[in-house]
């Protein structure tokens, strides 16, 4: 009863509040908010905005809806740094993406209504409380009326002021779609359980050093993104200094007594899937990769060497030195066409079950089977012949298949004997 009293106080005083004040007001202010990207990327250099304007990128095509929205002031143009603009992941040139978090401040009148926060015996406290959702809406779809057709915003979420995507993000999941027609008469469509246990070969911790771009004496290449990223790198290009990279060694020998893995190409592979899907009346395999996060140019030379090995260019015994032996093959890289970032997971628990409504859901369906799908039907096929024209480059010379024979032997105990330490100190541990 006393529960109910109070409410009805609440009820009849904020009637009251009602006829004599007003309730409801806009604010203008700026709220930090998450977008969800949906983009193809076959007209931009990358995701990440860069100070050139002549340089096209995802991120300037967002800048300027916001401007010419009004969602952000013409002062702030050209420093993404002013808005606080954070992404959570980077994608290349060329790569496109169906979930893309990137996270900024924006200026706009919201809406706050003066609502009961707390009911004590003797009032009822009052506060004014942000109600937002219907506005979001609305900036989705202003946004995308100034926006390419490329590129869609799918989802606004309202996030706290140090919110990060990058420092939230802790999986990624990318697609990577194959013609099946590069795989006609390989190792694929004769064994299919050995072509695709050779993929679940990357599964696991693994050091990528043989599947990402080299690591360059005179530093790193950068994206034009202002003092603080060189000062970054300088630190970086500092550490890297003091380690050995062992990435070329030649000798089995000295990798026992002396390899010390590059700390930053240690990756951790969590799901790897192979599907066949027909896109359009055509057939294509699809790979599902999902991990913590990828080097540059990972996952385009893990699908390089797995359809190298398709075709025979490579052995298939070799798998275990190519993924984790410290000594340095050169693998083709497959073609950017393919690839796109099909998920992303969060810790924050809101943002890991976000709840797209059926409109959303749509826009989302629509763009990946209307835009994105023919698109890398569309551009895929030179890009193929190109890869495959240059594949007599790579392989094992047959002087080196008993040497590595070898080499592999030692690996392999070297593996058992890890794993049986492991084994004994989960036990002791016990």
């Amino acid at each position: 009863l006393l529960v109910q009293k109070k409410f009805q106080s609440l009820a009849s005083l904020q009637s009251t509040r009602q006829c004599t004040t007003t309730t409801v007001e806009y604010r203008d202010t700026k709220r930090k908010l998450a977008f969800w990207l949906a983009y193809r990327g076959t007209a931009y250099h990358g995701l990440q905005y860069d100070l050139n304007p002549n340089v096209p990128t995802v991120e300037r095509e967002i800048e300027t809806a916001l401007a010419k929205s009004g969602f952000i002031k013409e002062t702030n143009l050209g420093d993404p740094s002013k808005l606080g603009w954070k992404r959570g992941s980077r994608t290349d040139k060329g790569v496109h993406s169906l979930k893309t978090i990137i996270s900024l401040k924006v200026a706009h009148k919201w809406k706050r209504e003066y609502l009961p926060n707390e009911v004590k015996p003797d009032k009822i406290v009052m506060e004014w409380k942000y109600s937002i959702d219907d506005q979001l809406t609305d900036i989705v779809s202003t946004l995308n009326e100034k926006l390419p057709t490329d590129v869609r915003i799918i989802k606004a979420i309202p996030v706290g002021r140090g919110w990060n995507p990058r420092g939230e993000l802790v999986e990624r999941t990318y697609e990577y779609i194959i013609p099946a027609s590069i795989l006609e008469g390989s190792l694929y469509y004769s064994d299919r359980s050995q072509a695709v246990e050779l993929m679940l070969s990357f599964l696991g911790t693994h050091n990528f050093h043989n599947f990402c771009g080299k690591i360059k004496k005179d530093g790193f290449q950068l994206r034009n993104t202002g003092k603080d990223a060189l000062d970054r790198v300088q630190v970086q290009q500092e550490k890297l200094d003091k380690m050995k990279d062992r990435r070329e060694l030649p000798y089995i020998e000295q990798w026992e007594n002396d390899y010390s893995p590059v700390d930053l190409m240690w990756r951790h592979m969590m799901q790897l899937e192979v599907h066949d899907i027909n896109i359009n009346g055509s057939d294509f395999v699809r790979v599902i990769l999902r991990g913590n996060s990828f080097l540059y140019h990972q996952i385009r030379k893990m699908m390089g060497f797995w359809v190298a090995q398709m075709k025979g260019v490579f052995p298939t015994w070799v798998s275990p030195l190519v993924i984790d032996s410290p000594l340095y093959f050169h693998v083709p890289i497959a073609p950017a066409e393919g690839l796109f970032l099909a998920d992303c997971k969060f810790m924050d628990l809101d943002l890991q079950n976000i709840k797209l409504t059926p409109e959303e859901e749509q826009l989302l369906a629509s763009f990946k089977q209307n835009m994105l799908y023919p698109r890398i039907v569309e551009d895929m096929g030179s890009s193929w012949d190109i890869y495959l024209s240059n594949l007599d480059k790579y392989g094992i010379k047959d002087e080196d298949v008993e040497v590595l024979k070898d080499i592999l032997v030692k690996h392999e105990h070297k593996q058992k004997m890890k794993t049986q330490a492991k084994l004994q100190r989960d036990a002791e541990r016990e």
